[in-house]
């Protein structure tokens, strides 16, 4: 799923137009799919992707908590974006890197 995100959305951006890798699931909540893995996401300002739940598929349908928590994570970021205290963490270098 990590190789997905940086090889395609990183540099296309996500992928609204591609039903076998992504489908709107509720409101502004995306879902993006690699094999049984299933990623919670939305977009801000272009290609920001922002990852708020993944869970391995074990069903035919989303479960519906998983989709509330990505509403309240979208619901947070946004908060907090507007409030001028949104922090990111860049896991790519060692200071970002968490054990």
């Amino acid at each position: 799923m990590l190789a997905l995100l940086k090889e395609i959305v990183a540099w296309t951006g996500p992928p609204w137009d591609n039903p076998s890798l992504c489908k709107k699931v509720r409101g502004e909540i995306w879902e993006l799919r690699k094999g049984s893995v299933r990623l919670f996401w939305f977009a801000d300002e272009g290609k920001v992707v922002v990852g708020t739940v993944a869970y391995k598929k074990q069903g035919r349908k989303a479960p519906g908590r998983h989709i509330d928590t990505a509403e309240a994570a979208r619901r947070e970021y946004l908060a907090a974006k507007r409030a001028g205290t949104l922090g990111l963490t860049d896991l790519t270098t060692k200071e970002g890197a968490t054990p």
